[in-house]
């Protein structure tokens, strides 16, 4: 039996920062060796050892613009450079499909079904209708909050508290249906910068990029 245990860390934002940069570092060189590896494969090759493309990353850190790969552990890159080339032995060992392609398994956007959509279309009448009658009940420069307006708010808090319920199950469905299928490992990438991704986790950053819950999935 194959027993899983949660850590949850709690890093200082000196080392929060290191783990992020880590993390990207580690993303670049796997992506960096998969490109390598298909290009030779596609140019009639099979494989390149882990330790010639090792020797080939040092050689890269020396050229102009990659002096940002020291900022981290030599260990980093070469872990991940060795995941990527045993990701391609079992490639051709008929052992796994081609590293990155998907399987065929699709999860469609809850935010753009009908259903969400409709709620989020009455959400939207109901905070008008708080705005409404804010103003018309407003004394002076001070609003005064009557029965109604309670009421409303208690459905809008309601509304609310449904579509997160929604979106938050439909991400554990998705997750559940990820590990039933009992992966060796599952990699979760963030298409952007370290800026971007505490952007969509602040108060100014858009809906649409709120909503999407990036930060829920916890690996």
């Amino acid at each position: 039996m194959i027993l899983g245990k949660k850590v949850r860390i709690k890093p200082t934002p000196e080392q929060e920062e290191q783990l992020w940069r880590s993390a990207g570092t580690a993303r670049w060189a796997y992506n960096w060796t998969l490109a390598r590896q298909e290009e030779n494969y596609r140019d009639g090759g099979k494989f390149i050892s882990d330790g010639k493309l090792r020797k080939e990353l040092t050689e890269l850190k020396q050229m102009e613009g990659y002096a940002w790969l020291y900022n981290v552990s030599n260990n980093i890159a070469k872990q991940a450079v060795k995941d990527a080339c045993d990701s391609f032995k079992k490639f051709f060992k008929k052992q796994s499909a081609f590293p990155l392609c998907s399987n065929g398994m699709v999860f469609k956007n809850i935010n753009k079904s009908a259903g969400v959509r409709k709620m989020e279309e009455r959400l939207r009448g109901l905070q008008r209708r708080v705005s409404r009658k804010y103003e018309m009940n407003k004394e002076g420069s001070r609003f005064v909050k009557t029965c109604n307006i309670v009421k409303v708010e208690k459905s809008v808090r309601l509304l609310h508290r449904r579509l997160t319920n929604i979106r938050t199950n439909h991400v554990h469905q998705a997750t559940n249906a990820i590990a039933k299928t009992k992966p060796g490992a599952v990699a979760v990438e963030y298409q952007g910068n370290d800026e971007e991704c505490s952007f969509v986790k602040s108060d100014c950053a858009t809906k649409p990029a709120q909503v999407q819950t990036p930060t829920t999935v916890q690996v």
